[in-house]
C-alpha cells in the first residue's frame, strides 16, 4: 500500500473534496444519513429532557423498604418503639434513622451477627449520622468528625476508634474528646444502654435544649458522664432528664449554657456522685443540698450565679470530700469551725467572693490539707500561728482582703520545703508582714 503524500491530505481538506462526496451519497444515502441524524438529535433531546425532569423532580424524601431489608426493618423498629422511640420519619432519606438502617443492610457480615450485635451497630451508625457535620444554631459548617477510624466499615464496632468494649464484645464507654461532634446526641443510644458505663463528650459542638436531654432518661447504668465544653441550655437548672441517672459516679457540664437553681431536685437523686463539676455556667441558688450527698468527694462549681453560706459544711456528714472550689460566687458569713471535722479534706478554694470573719485556725488539723486559696473577700484577723502546723502545704494565697499581722515562721518554712512546682504564698505584705518567705506580695 502506498502512503499518503501531502499533496494527497490537502486534498482530502479541500472544498472539493466535500462536494464530491456530496454527489457520491445520492438520495437514498442522503435519506439514510438523515434518518440516523435525526434519530441521534431526537435521542439527544429525550435525555436532556429527562435529565431535566429528574432535577426538577428529585426522589421522594421518604424510601420505600425493599423485600431484602424488610426482616431488618421489622426488628430495628420494633427494638426502638419498645424504647418509645419515634419512628414516624424512620424512612426519611436525609434522617440519622434510615442513613443508619440503610448502611446497617448492606453490612456483608450480616447474617453472621447476632440481634444484639446488629441493633448495637445500628446505635453507633445512628451517633455517626445525628453528630457528623449536622448543623446547628452554634454550628452552622461544623464539619465532621476529626477522627473516626474504622467507623462504618464491616470491622468489628469493638475496633472502631472512640468504642471501648467489655469482653463480651458490648460497648462500655464512648470517648469522643475534642472530636468535633455535632448536632445533638440521638435517643437511639437506649439500645446499648445497659452495657454502656462511660460517655465523654468533652470540648465538641453538641446542642442540646428541652426534649433532646430526653436521650438521657433511659441511660440509667452510666457512671461516668462528661458534657463539658459543648452547647447544652437549660433555664430551670438541671434538666430533670438527668435524675434517671442514679448510677452516675462522676458528672462534668462546665462551660455551656444552661442556668436556674443548681437545687432544683436533680443533684439530689444522684446520691453515689462522687466527683460533681459544673463550672462556668449560669446556676444560681444555696448549696444546702449538698450536704445530703455523702459520697461527694471533688466539688467544683467555679464562676456562677451561686449565693450561699457554708453550714452545708457542718456536722462533719461530707465524710469522703477531697476538694472544693466555689470560686467566683457569691459565698457569704463564715467559713464554720466544724470544717476541722472534714478529715479528708485536701484542697478548699474559695476566692473573688464575699466570706466574712477571720480563717480557723481548725484548718490545722486536717492531715491532708496542701492547698488553700482564699484570696478576694473579706475576711479580717491575722493568719493563724497553728497554720504552722500544716506540714503539707504547698499554696496559700489570701491577698485582696483584711488580713494584718506577720506571716508564721512555720508557714513559711512549710512552703520552703515543699516540692511542688507550682507552690505558692501570697499575701498583700504591706499589711501582713512576710519576711521575704512571700513567693509574691500584692
Amino acid at each position: 500500500m502506498m502512503s499518503e503524500t501531502p499533496d494527497d491530505l490537502e486534498a482530502y481538506a479541500s472544498p472539493h473534496h466535500h462536494a464530491v462526496s456530496h454527489e457520491l451519497c445520492g438520495p437514498r444515502r442522503r435519506l439514510l444519513a438523515c434518518g440516523i441524524g435525526g434519530v441521534a438529535i431526537l435521542l439527544i433531546i429525550m435525555i436532556s429532557v429527562l435529565a431535566t425532569r429528574d432535577n426538577r423532580n428529585p426522589p421522594p424524601p421518604y424510601a420505600t423498604v425493599s423485600p431484602e431489608q424488610d426482616e431488618m426493618f421489622v426488628m430495628v423498629t420494633a427494638a426502638l418503639e419498645k424504647e418509645e422511640i419515634n419512628t414516624d420519619d424512620f424512612l426519611l432519606r436525609e434522617g440519622h434513622q434510615y442513613k443508619a438502617f440503610e448502611w446497617l443492610t448492606k453490612n456483608t457480615n450480616l447474617q453472621s451477627m447476632s440481634r444484639t450485635q446488629k441493633l448495637q451497630r445500628y446505635a453507633l451508625a445512628a451517633l455517626y449520622y445525628a453528630t457528623n457535620n449536622v448543623a446547628n444554631e452554634y454550628a452552622t459548617s461544623p464539619g465532621p468528625w476529626t477522627h473516626e477510624t474504622l467507623w462504618l466499615s464491616d470491622e468489628t464496632e469493638c475496633d472502631w476508634a472512640h468504642v471501648h468494649c467489655d469482653p463480651e464484645n458490648k460497648t462500655q464507654k464512648l470517648i469522643f474528646q475534642k472530636n468535633n461532634l455535632s448536632g445533638k446526641l440521638p435517643p437511639e443510644l437506649a439500645l446499648i444502654r445497659d452495657p454502656l458505663h462511660m460517655l465523654d463528650l468533652t470540648s465538641n459542638m453538641i446542642h442540646m435544649k428541652g426534649t433532646d436531654f430526653n436521650v438521657f432518661d433511659s441511660l440509667h447504668n452510666l457512671k461516668h458522664l462528661d458534657l463539658e465544653d459543648n452547647f447544652l441550655e437549660a433555664n430551670t437548672g438541671l434538666p430533670q432528664n438527668f435524675k434517671s441517672l442514679t448510677s452516675l459516679e462522676e458528672f462534668k457540664a462546665s462551660y455551656n449554657l444552661m442556668s436556674g437553681p443548681l437545687s432544683n431536685g436533680v443533684l439530689e437523686t444522684l446520691q453515689k456522685l462522687t466527683h460533681l463539676e459544673i463550672e462556668s455556667n449560669f446556676f444560681t441558688g444555696a448549696l444546702p443540698f449538698l450536704e445530703e450527698m455523702r459520697e461527694l468527694t471533688y466539688v467544683y462549681l467555679r464562676r456562677n450565679n451561686l449565693s450561699s453560706h457554708l453550714n452545708f459544711l457542718k456536722g462533719g456528714r461530707l465524710t469522703n470530700l477531697f476538694s472544693i472550689w466555689l470560686d467566683g460566687n457569691d459565698i457569704t458569713k463564715t467559713i464554720p469551725t466544724q470544717i476541722g471535722e472534714l478529715t479528708t479534706l485536701a484542697s478548699i478554694s474559695i476566692t473573688n467572693a464575699s466570706l466574712t470573719g477571720t480563717i480557723p485556725t481548725e484548718l490545722a488539723i486536717l492531715p491532708l490539707l496542701n492547698r488553700i486559696w482564699l484570696y478576694g473577700n473579706h475576711l479580717n484577723g491575722t493568719v493563724p500561728e497553728a497554720l504552722a502546723n500544716i506540714t503539707k502545704l504547698e499554696i496559700l494565697e489570701i491577698q485582696d482582703n483584711n488580713i494584718t499581722g506577720t506571716m508564721p515562721e512555720g508557714v513559711c518554712e512549710n512552703i520552703r520545703k515543699s516540692e511542688y512546682e507550682n507552690k505558692a504564698l501570697v499575701a498583700d505584705c504591706d499589711e501582713v508582714k512576710c519576711n521575704d518567705c512571700c513567693t509574691r506580695c500584692v
